[in-house]
């Protein structure tokens, strides 16, 4: 049973992204926010919303260009967090993992409305896209597969890659880390979606590469 109020967290995602970033969280990196996470323990939940929450709310948005629509997603991306934190698989960094499971959730989400739009008439259509366990199949095999890929790529072309799709860092924060040209930066994110897309292609579609890798 859950010891907090799930609710609160749904409806107050702005002021509590700023807020919760507990002190005693400050050196834990976020593998260490995981394991206290699936062991319960709710300050690490609230460290990892408050570290994450702001940066997954600008991709859903980008995405969805609706600030309703992407404060709900990532709310409730967090709240499936915390209800099966006991079962969760990180095999990549976890800015990476909460970020392709917002894209998927995105994808999903055009999913519903396109069935929604073409069958409104036809209400029973509509469990078949409710999440099952093969979803979360799929996501886990499909992360582990694009970082897998992602590994291959040549080294500063994955290291610029990681900083811009995992840390979410913009092309000017990724120049001045690196210290090279932000155009620098650009060709080895072009390089590096060519090549994605060249060896993910028969693993999934164009339209599902372009919302994991765009």
């Amino acid at each position: 049973m859950l010891f907090f109020n799930l609710n609160w967290y749904y409806y107050e995602p702005i002021r509590l992204a700023l807020k919760l970033s507990p002190l005693q969280f400050t050196h834990h990196t976020d593998q260490d926010l995981v394991q206290l996470l699936q062991q319960g323990d709710k300050k690490a939940f609230d460290a990892l919303y408050g570290r994450y929450w702001r940066k997954l709310y600008l991709l859903a948005y980008q995405k969805l260009r609706s600030r309703e629509l992407a404060e709900e997603l990532v709310q409730d991306l967090f709240i499936s967090l915390w209800t099966k934190r006991e079962s969760l698989q990180i095999t990549s960094s976890v800015g990476a993992y909460l970020g392709m499971a917002v894209r998927y959730m995105i994808i999903k989400f055009f999913q519903k409305e396109r069935v929604h739009h073409q069958y409104e008439q036809t209400a029973a259509l509509a469990p078949a896209y409710a999440n099952t366990t093969e979803d979360e199949v799929f996501f886990n095999d499909l992360q582990e597969v694009i970082e897998q890929e992602i590994n291959k790529l040549p080294e500063k072309c994955r290291e610029v890659f990681q900083l811009s799709r995992h840390d979410h860092l913009s092309q000017k924060e990724i120049s001045v880390k690196l210290h090279v040209s932000e155009k620098t930066v650009e060709n080895h994110i072009g390089k590096a979606l060519r090549l994605l897309r060249l060896s993910l292609k028969d693993f999934i579609t164009s339209v599902v590469l372009l919302f994991f890798l765009g």
